[in-house]
């Protein structure tokens, strides 16, 4: 899964979910900052809403 691992590497993933104003519950609190959404499906799987 190499798609993600630039954007893991040097964290800029974060300051994407900071842009779409993301939000997660994790262990029942929730986050705005700190974690990044990565794919888990290469891009020919992946399925986008309009």
């Amino acid at each position: 899964m190499k798609w993600n691992s630039g954007k893991l590497i040097d964290k800029s993933c974060t300051k994407n979910v900071a842009l779409e104003s993301s939000n997660v519950i994790f262990d029942g609190r929730r986050t705005s900052y700190g974690f990044c959404l990565v794919w888990i499906e290469p891009p020919e799987k992946r399925k986008f809403k309009d």
